[in-house]
Formats: structure tokens, C-alpha cells, sequence
């Protein structure tokens, strides 16, 4: 009898080790200033892959200069941006960074893939990322920038 018991407590803890357990998330720490902060900045933005193999890069500065390049699909424009878009990206840009590395899987079918490039008061910041290993915080900052790919 006791072995069975025994058997069976092993059999749980192993099938339970194989789940996809939700680890706590670690306590926070209260927000310091972001590095990220500044008055000048500029970031090169490019999105690529999918299902249609998009390949397209923006490149934005804190004066509101945004010029658009797209391979597939093709198309490329320049225009200027309203103060209060570019301080709505200043914000999601602040709380993004620093880009710092998920942990999380990088397997994704059809996932677009991203890297940005921001420099600030002569710092550089770089982000590499797909669709599963965006923070929220990055997440925010890069559909913000997604839409500028379909307005000229």
C-alpha cells in the first residue's frame, strides 16, 4: 500500500512539474527617473516579418520629423508630426525604457519581429523584440508607432 502511495505522490509532483505554472510576479520597486529621459531624442523604428513578409521603418525625433520607408509594402513619405503626438510618444517612450531583455519563449509563427533604436541626450538604447517578448510598456510604445506606417 505504501508503495502505491508513493508512486502516485512521485507520478502528481511529475506531471505537476510539467505544467505551465504562473510564477509570482517579483515585488516592485518604486519607479525611479527614467535613464530615458531627456529633451532631444531620435529612434529608428523597423518592423518586420508576418504572414505578408512586411519590412518598414520609421524614424521619428522629439522635433516631430517622421520619415517612413516601406519595402513591402512599398511606400515612402515624410511629414511632421503635432507636438501633442510626439509628447504622447515621449511618454510611452519614457516608460519603455530601457529596453531591457524578457525572458519569455521567442518561438512565434507569423510574429512580427521589431528593433528600435533610440538615442537620447548622446545615450543609445536598442530594443529587439517579437510579439511574445514585448513588455506591456513596449507593447504601448510600438503600436503607437505602428500606426505612422499607414498614415502619410
Amino acid at each position: 500500500m505504501y508503495k502505491k502511495w508513493l508512486i502516485f505522490v512521485l507520478v502528481v509532483g511529475f506531471l505537476s512539474a510539467c505544467g505551465d505554472a504562473a510564477w509570482p510576479e517579483p515585488a516592485t520597486t518604486p519607479a525611479l527617473a527614467s535613464p530615458c529621459m531627456g529633451g532631444e531624442w531620435s529612434l529608428e523604428f523597423n518592423r518586420s516579418g508576418g504572414f505578408a513578409g512586411f519590412d518598414e521603418t520609421l524614424v521619428l525625433d522629439s522635433s516631430g520629423k517622421l520619415v517612413v520607408d516601406s519595402i513591402n509594402p512599398q511606400a515612402s513619405f515624410q511629414r511632421s508630426l503635432p507636438s501633442e503626438e510626439i509628447q504622447r510618444i515621449a511618454v510611452r517612450l519614457e516608460a519603455a525604457c530601457p529596453f531591457e531583455p524578457v525572458s519569455k519563449s521567442a518561438n512565434c509563427a507569423d510574429c512580427f519581429m521589431y528593433t528600435m533604436t533610440v538615442h537620447i541626450d548622446g545615450e543609445k538604447y536598442q530594443l529587439r523584440a517579437t510579439d511574445v517578448t514585448l513588455t506591456e510598456e513596449q507593447g504601448a510604445l510600438v503600436g503607437e508607432l505602428q500606426q505612422y506606417f499607414n498614415t502619410p
